[in-house]
């Protein structure tokens, strides 16, 4: 069918159940998770800033017109604090062993 064939556009509803029944699948909770279409957006927008995208390409690239996408990736650099925190001070710490 045409909407199987390789290249075709999926459809929004049909990427999040495809999801849904993925995450059901490789989870052990008897509760199902709820996966929404948001997810695959911030979660993009966190690992495009984790990786080092600058912020205007990831919000152009989500579409964004607000600066909704600074949320997002303040949440990235949240979560990858004790990262930084351990790059920043390495150079310090081990300049200090030099002394």
């Amino acid at each position: 069918s045409p909407e199987n064939s390789p290249g075709a556009t999926l459809e929004k509803s049909q990427v999040v159940g495809d999801a849904r029944v993925l995450a059901n699948l490789v989870t052990d909770d008897a509760q199902p998770l709820h996966i929404m279409g948001h997810l695959f957006r911030d979660a993009g927008a966190m690992t495009l800033g984790r990786s080092g995208v600058h912020a205007w390409a990831i919000a152009r690239f989500g579409r964004w017109g607000s600066n909704a996408v600074m949320g997002y990736l303040r949440d990235a650099i949240l979560h990858d604090g004790a990262a930084i925190t351990r790059a920043v001070l390495k150079p310090a710490i081990a300049g200090e062993a030099d002394h």
